[in-house]
């Protein structure tokens, strides 16, 4: 019996993470059922946990508020996250089934990696991203099931601090040490340079061993790899990219006049096309890819602050 609830709570915990796969957020669809799976076995939940979703509540029914017309209701469904952090985090068994779920998560990614490199990119580009922007065609990066490179290498920094967690506990099995070198070889085959930073931040602190072979291994490939490097980590491609794609969210945000746009933000992480026409790229590309960007856009700097008192508060929870 708790063999089969593994599975089912591993397979659950996976099915979050599937946020490319389908064309409809069947991921979403997924949490909310887990939601209401654990509602339905806890009692109560914690003050402060619950004290943060208030305030993340009030935050967002103010931009809503504020924002009537253009207002996308999606930006709701951080509500929907902080439930089941809270949740999920009253039972410590979760924790394994995550693990387990992202570690599928990431396997399947690598594969995916690797099917690219010897059978193409074919019907596989949702899942694999080839380097053309950074001029790089021949480097393929891991994305999974997830829309960018960074969330997979996120992924795969979670899973990560995980394990370390099991480690220091002395919770370690074979198949967690085959897993942790899936995991290394995910990161490296992301090719993102947040990724590449957070991880050498993380090994610095719970594997210094790691840390030191890492560090000593990347030196070593700078001075016969110089070039190559150099077109990876200081791609100038890539950086225009990014200067461009932040003209949409100047105009509409920093150059808006506005103290209630600047306050609580357009409530909405897309560009209006008025804006959105008037930049190099045009009006087809109204996406904002920046993170920061994206959370003042739609939510201003009230949500801004909001957001970063949320995210610290959850460190000191019960």
């Amino acid at each position: 019996m708790k063999k089969c609830e593994s599975i089912f709570m591993t397979i659950l915990f996976f099915g979050c993470t599937l946020n490319s796969l389908f064309r409809f957020p069947l991921e979403k669809v997924i949490i909310v059922l887990t939601i209401l799976l654990f509602f339905g076995s806890y009692q109560k939940i914690p003050k402060n946990s619950f004290l943060a979703f208030l305030i993340i509540f009030a935050g967002l029914l103010l931009t809503y508020l504020v924002n009537l017309i253009h207002f996308s209701f999606l930006l709701f469904f951080p509500i929907v996250g902080i439930f089941f952090i809270i949740l999920v985090a009253k039972n410590p068994k979760n924790i394994y089934y995550l693990y387990w779920g992202l570690g599928f998560h990431i396997l399947l990614g690598l594969l995916y990696v690797i099917h690219s490199y010897v059978f193409g990119l074919a019907h596989i580009t949702r899942f694999v991203r080839p380097m053309f922007d950074k001029g790089l065609p021949f480097l393929h990066a891991a994305m999974g099931f997830t829309p960018t490179v960074q969330s997979f290498g996120t992924m795969c920094l979670g899973w990560l601090l995980i394990y370390f967690f099991k480690k220091e506990n002395n919770d370690l099995k074979w198949i967690d040490k085959v897993m942790f070198f899936i995991t290394i070889l995910s990161v490296i085959v992301t090719f993102n340079r947040n990724t590449f930073v957070l991880f050498i931040f993380i090994t610095m602190i719970h594997y210094r061993i790691f840390f030191i072979v890492f560090i000593t291994t990347v030196i070593v490939g700078i001075v016969y790899y110089f070039g190559f490097i150099k077109s990876l980590v200081l791609n100038v491609n890539t950086m225009d990219s990014r200067r461009l794609g932040l003209e949409g969210f100047n105009l509409s945000f920093i150059n808006s006049d506005s103290i209630w746009v600047y306050l609580f933000g357009r409530g909405n992480n897309l560009v209006d096309e008025q804006f959105a026409s008037q930049t190099q790229l045009g009006a087809s590309y109204n996406y904002i890819e920046n993170g920061v960007a994206a959370i003042l856009h739609s939510f201003g700097l009230i949500g801004f602050v909001i957001y970063g008192i949320v995210c610290f508060s959850f460190v000191y929870l019960d």
